[in-house]
């Protein structure tokens, strides 16, 4: 995996998946926990799910504790049709100690 030590770097990471997005509003995530990114997301990547999701559903639940959520957006915090379960912006919630970080 790719070491990364600053916020700097992994928002410049995020920026990069956000480059890959083909319809607005482009975001990309990255989620990283002790300098190593552990996940990547953009809107787009899989159809109908937010970036948010995307990156967390590469991960067990475990791996997310003490993990840094960097996003390119600020994360949904309403409801979509898409998304009935619970906003985006709920879902750090499966791992208490993780920390997010937004552009």
């Amino acid at each position: 995996m790719n070491k990364i030590n600053t916020r700097t770097e992994l928002m410049a990471r995020a920026i990069e998946e956000l480059k890959k997005c083909d319809a607005y509003p482009k975001v990309g995530v990255v989620i990283a926990k002790d300098g190593e990114i552990l996940a990547t997301g953009f809107r787009g990547e899989v159809q109908k799910l937010h970036a948010e999701r995307v990156a967390i559903g590469k991960l067990q639940a475990n791996q997310l504790d003490g993990a840094m959520i960097v996003t390119t957006l600020e994360p949904c915090v309403e409801f979509h049709a898409e998304q009935p379960e619970r906003p985006c912006n709920n879902l750090s919630d499966l791992a208490p100690n993780s920390s997010r970080n937004m552009a």
